[in-house]
């Protein structure tokens, strides 16, 4: 963990901001690996029959059955696809391709590509908007939000203003987008209506002054609060969606061996009252309690869990481990791992990668 912090503590100084622009492609959390899978992005289908995950190395996107937990299809997509989103209702599935720096559009139906979308440079993070009309895509290295509409999978507007962006939520009521930026430690508020940047809000620092990278975000149902991962720290923070004050900072603790939980993915339960959130180095996903922000569980998966999301019906969470090439379903009643599904290589496995870094 010393190296990994020393190349984090390169890019942010205390107290500041970042020093520029850089590549997540050259970076050891994000850069591609040819010999694995890597599953990453994770999304459940509307109806929760369907689970889809994407893996980085592989450049696919698998489909498994949830009641079985057995992959049941396997796509090919971009080169080195991340984060996802199902459009509302569920017939379209948006990937968003590191490596491309393209969106795929796939009809979910016939799991076809309908499109592929030409976006910023490195887009990792992708969200629908409730309505359905329109897909939001942060491109960590431009420093840009493309607004794909639904209709033509054509970019409308392009909103300036993020960097080294990992993870987009929309507002349940669809009036704003938030996008975490690991690259400044902030957590930016666009509105949906304009498409500008409304707020920029710091994330703090970590135990030893470093800005916190913010990574994971996301939105509880009845949108009153929002939750950030914030990787260097350890720690979530809970801001209220009206002030946009953060006014919790929850930690995640330490595992076994004294190391801290680094928080990468999170994700709220259907009902509000739990939030799920993958710790990336220690290998588990915590339970917090969304009344009281306290620990509830923490429960043991696979190696290197890069997401998180949960089941329509609050019954299962589902998280892809990227280092053991196999998703865990967790029981939300037992909190317990009840199922671990292997992740096969895809077709296409993925051998480029990305150069030029900007310094």
């Amino acid at each position: 963990m010393k190296d990994l912090k020393s190349l984090e503590q390169m890019q942010v100084r205390p107290g500041g901001v970042s020093l520029g622009p850089y590549s997540l492609a050259s970076h050891p959390l994000f850069a591609p690996q040819a010999a694995a899978v890597r599953p990453e992005g994770v999304a459940v289908s509307p109806d929760g029959a369907r689970l889809y995950v994407t893996s980085s190395a592989s450049g696919t996107v698998s489909v498994l059955d949830t009641t079985t937990h057995k992959v049941i299809a396997t796509v090919a997509a971009g080169k080195s696809p991340r984060g996802m989103a199902l459009s509302p209702d569920g017939a379209r599935l948006y990937l968003a391709n590191l490596l491309s720096d393209t969106v795929t559009v796939l009809d979910t139906a016939t799991l076809a590509p309908v499109a592929t979308v030409p976006v910023g440079a490195e887009p990792f993070g992708v969200a629908a908007h409730p309505d359905g009309t329109r897909v939001y895509v942060a491109s960590s290295l431009s420093g840009v939000v493309s607004v794909i509409d639904a209709a033509s999978n054509i970019v409308t507007a392009t909103v300036p203003g993020t960097r080294g962006s990992l993870s987009v939520a929309v507002h349940p009521n669809g009036s704003r987008v938030y996008v975490t930026n690991s690259s400044t430690a902030t957590l930016a508020v666009i509105d949906a209506t304009t498409n500008t940047l409304m707020a920029t809000i710091l994330m703090g620092v970590d135990q030893d002054g470093f800005p916190n990278r913010p990574y994971g975000v996301a939105v509880s149902p009845h949108g009153a609060r929002v939750y950030v991962a914030n990787f260097l720290s350890g720690s979530v923070s809970v801001l209220d969606s009206a002030t946009h004050a953060v006014f919790a900072v929850i930690p995640m603790g330490v595992n076994l061996s004294g190391a801290p939980h680094r928080p990468y993915a999170v994700a709220v339960h259907p009902g509000g009252t739990r939030v799920y959130v993958a710790n990336l180095l220690s290998a588990t996903v915590t339970v917090l309690d969304a009344a009281t922000r306290t620990i509830v569980a923490t429960v043991p998966v696979g190696s290197n869990p890069r997401g998180v999301a949960v089941s329509p019906n609050g019954a299962y969470v589902f998280v892809p481990n990227a280092g053991s090439d196999t998703v865990s379903v967790i029981d939300t009643a037992t909190n317990s791992v009840v199922a671990t599904v292997a992740v096969e290589a895809g077709p296409e496995a993925l051998t480029q990668r990305r150069l030029a870094v900007v310094g």
